[in-house]
């Protein structure tokens, strides 16, 4: 690629310096044409300023050589010249002392020239003769005026700057020059810009040379240099130029030097952005990184103490101070502080909001520590290492929990098979004439053991469905008191049987939840078994509803006939029984089940123990303002 060619490079940088120049050029003789009007023929060439200025410094020059003559005792008239330029010397009441011009020459301007009477005799009889009126120190002024030859011809002094003179007088071939020079300088930057950093040998950025020296300190040198090209350009032209084509090259030279100078900053700083350490490039970044990493070994704590007691220290060592410079250094230091202290306030209330969102439960917040100091970027990265562990646990339980759901599934759908087999079997069993009384006995054991199976069977692939969430739902607006009544109504003579009284407690208005008819007959049968089994003989079973602004609530409560040695969140677990022997029927998936397809429906399951007081609490949402006709009982 081009770009990496060196030679390339170079070339762009010339001819960039040379678009530059003439841009500036063409800029400079607008800006003076502006000033002067020399395209709309104003002034004649000896009129102008470009002019007025050239013979000014001319006539400096000549002040000395004039002065000489007269002390020399020589006639002025004789004076040597430069071609094409005349003098006349003056006094100040206008008398002329010497002339040297003819009718062809032009005025164009004139300078004071002060003559010391008292230097020798010569000037003395010269002023006396020409009655000067020397002041009190014998100094006498006089007025030399400076004439160029009209029209001027090749070989005078004012050739040059006369040919100048009439470039300025072309103003639209500036304005094209500006605009074409202006676009190629574009052209031409941008496209060293996009070359920098680019070398044939070295991948990527090359940052080698003067693009390893600090950019801070390059920048300082770089504008040091400057402002010496300034000092020295001023200094050479005012001391040694003395013609018109010598302080044009001096003005090109000092013009590319500044160029040059601007261009090796410019394409530094482009290398760095693309490298991306512009920052880090820095005197100061390092100089600070360095006392960072001093500063890093000793504790924050011991650190923020340092700087508030030296804080602390600067502000009473300034109030004792007369003068504006201290109060001022401490008023910046003090600004300082306290905007570390937001800085600082600003990135714990970042570790704190962190810490707030994973305890509510927001695992998948991180916390951006870039912007962080060191220590409080560890605490960061701590807090998202955290998160993450806490998520990998969580997506090990959830995987672990798919699992073992998936194979109670295939698994009771594997024995479902050979289970019914065995259940219809046992039944044609049944009604074979069977005499012997102890076959008779084995086939009844064989039935009820096949039809436990069969509903333990059953329990599981309910649990596993209502736990994954693949029971179509169909919710509607059902009256809880009316659909409880009927549930109890069917389950009275069984609590009879087991020696248990069944009081349902409804309030007066109606409470309609919004659920699935179906589902919830299945949860209230669980929970109503459950009381059946695990409920002391003789006792109450108290089923109560009531409501709040947004929630229908059931609650069950019976005294357990055995002791309760484990907590109600471990009674929700699988396969979990009230009964340490295991001695009743059931599978412990009763509630486990209940409290699956409760929450399906949108609602809650709890349980409280408090001694052998057993309470489940099913909470559920309330249906909106429905019809009363469609409301199901």
């Amino acid at each position: 690629m081009l770009k990496k060619k060196t030679w390339f490079k170079v070339l762009c940088t010339f001819l960039l310096v040379v678009t530059l120049l003439l841009s500036l050029a063409s800029g400079l003789f607008l800006e003076m044409d502006e000033r002067n009007h020399w395209s709309d023929g104003l002034y004649s060439f000896p009129q102008s300023e470009l002019a007025g200025n050239w013979m000014e410094k001319l006539l400096s020059r000549t002040t000395s050589h004039v002065v000489n003559t007269i002390c020399e005792g020589e006639p002025l008239n004789q004076m040597t010249l430069p071609e094409g330029l005349a003098v006349r010397l003056e006094n100040i009441s206008g008398d002329i002392l010497a002339d040297t011009t003819t009718e062809d020459y032009a005025y164009v301007t004139a300078i004071s020239l002060y003559l010391n009477t008292e230097y020798n005799r010569n000037s003395a009889a010269f002023s006396e003769e020409y009655h000067l009126s020397p002041d009190n120190e014998g100094i006498a002024r006089l007025v030399l005026k400076g004439y160029v030859r009209t029209p001027v011809q090749w070989g005078d002094a004012s050739y040059l700057v006369f040919q100048i003179y009439q470039l300025f007088a072309q103003r639209n071939y500036f304005v094209i020059s500006l605009a074409v020079s202006g676009v190629l300088s574009l052209i031409l930057f941008f496209t060293l810009l996009s070359a920098a950093g680019h070398s044939e040998d070295v991948e990527g950025i090359d940052q080698r040379g003067w693009h390893r020296i600090p950019f801070d300190l390059l920048a300082a040198c770089a504008a040091g240099l400057l402002y010496f090209d300034y000092i020295a350009y001023n200094f050479i032209r005012d001391r040694y130029v003395e013609s018109t084509e010598v302080l044009i090259l001096l003005s090109l030279a000092a013009a590319v030097a500044a160029i040059l100078l601007i261009l090796l900053v410019i394409t530094t700083l482009a290398v760095r952005v693309k490298a991306g350490n512009l920052l880090k490039s820095t005197l100061i970044y390092m100089l600070f990184s360095a006392l960072g990493k001093g500063l890093r070994g000793i504790p924050f704590f011991w650190r923020f103490l340092f700087f508030f007691l030296l804080t602390a220290g600067l502000n009473f060592f300034a109030g004792f101070q007369k003068t504006l410079l201290p109060l001022l250094i401490v008023a910046v230091l003090d600004a300082v502080a306290l905007i570390a202290l937001g800085i600082l306030g600003y990135q714990l209330e970042e570790l704190r909001h962190a810490g707030c969102e994973l305890a509510s439960g927001n695992l998948g917040y991180s916390v951006d520590t870039k912007p962080l100091m060191q220590e409080l970027k560890e605490h960061g990265d701590n807090l998202n290492q955290v998160s993450l562990n806490i998520q990998s646990a969580v997506a090990e339980q959830l995987k672990s929990d798919r699992f073992k759901t998936e194979l109670i599934t295939n698994v009771s759908h594997d024995l479902r098979t050979p289970l019914t087999n065995i259940v219809n079997y046992v039944d044609l069993l049944k009604k074979e004439p069977i005499e012997s009384a102890a076959a008779q006995e084995y086939i009844a054991v064989l039935d009820t053991q096949s039809q436990k199976l069969k509903k333990m069977t059953e329990d599981l692939i309910d649990a596993s469905k209502a736990s994954s969430g693949v029971i179509a739902l169909d919710s509607e607006p059902i009256d809880l008191s009316e659909f409880v009544s009927q549930i109890c109504g069917e389950y009275q003579e069984r609590f009879a049987r087991a020696n248990l009284s069944l009081l349902q407690q409804n309030p007066e208005e109606p409470i309609i939840a919004l659920a699935d008819g179906g589902q919830l007959s299945r949860v209230l049968e669980n929970l109503l078994q459950n009381a059946i089994k695990y409920s002391l003989s003789g006792t109450r079973v108290y089923l109560s509803l009531s409501k709040d602004t947004n929630s229908a609530y059931l609650e069950l409560k019976n005294i357990s006939k055995d002791q309760l040695g484990i907590s109600a969140d471990e009674l929700l677990e699988r396969f979990v029984r009230g009964d340490a022997s295991r001695s009743t029927e059931g599978s412990g998936l009763g509630l486990s089940i209940a409290q699956s397809l409760t929450e399906l429906m949108g609602g809650t399951l709890a349980l409280s123990l408090d001694g052998d007081l057993f309470k489940v609490c099913v909470c559920l949402p309330l249906a909106q303002m429905i019809p009363q006709e469609t409301i199901t009982f």
